[in-house]
């Protein structure tokens, strides 16, 4: 099959196995794609900057003397750091993900690009004196939908 796979051949115990669509296959790559930053994840430890190594965490910690006498240098507790702002790096790669695919659904099935489902506006920046911007999941300007029945769709 060209254009299907399957996701469960490799389980001989999977009940069942599901085939993925090309479409499937981009929304999930759409989903996964954000998450690859995660793999890169690096405590900053109040640092700043692109974050530790465990040799540079070792490195800081041992220099407290208190840390280092109650063993927080160890190698475990940047283990432990890192674990846990994966963790909510994940979470917050998974909504971006999400946000990805919802835009997605809206250009591929109402006809819109991807500058007539987004959305945007900027707000003072409260810690640098710039501005920040903030977007929207999806924008629907019904003006902005060519196909008929897709508007119809919408304005049910």
């Amino acid at each position: 099959m060209p254009d299907e796979r399957h996701l469960s051949q490799n389980n001989p115990a999977s009940p069942q196995r599901t085939l993925i669509t090309p479409e499937d296959e981009r929304f999930l790559l759409l989903l996964i794609k954000p998450l690859e930053v995660c793999t890169y994840y690096r405590p900053k430890f109040g640092q700043g900057g692109k974050g530790l190594s465990v040799e540079e965490f070792r490195h800081l910690y041992s220099t407290d003397s208190f840390y280092h006498w109650i063993g927080l240098d160890s190698s475990l507790m940047y283990s432990a750091h890192k674990v846990a702002g994966g963790m909510t790096s994940i979470y917050r790669q998974l909504g971006i993900g999400v946000q990805w695919i919802f835009s997605q659904i809206i250009q591929d099935y109402l006809g819109l690009t991807e500058e007539e489902a987004s959305w945007s506006y900027q707000v003072p920046s409260a810690k640098i004196e710039r501005q920040r911007t903030l977007s929207l999941d999806g924008r629907i300007d019904l003006s902005h939908i060519r196909n008929e029945e897709a508007k119809i769709r919408v304005t049910l």
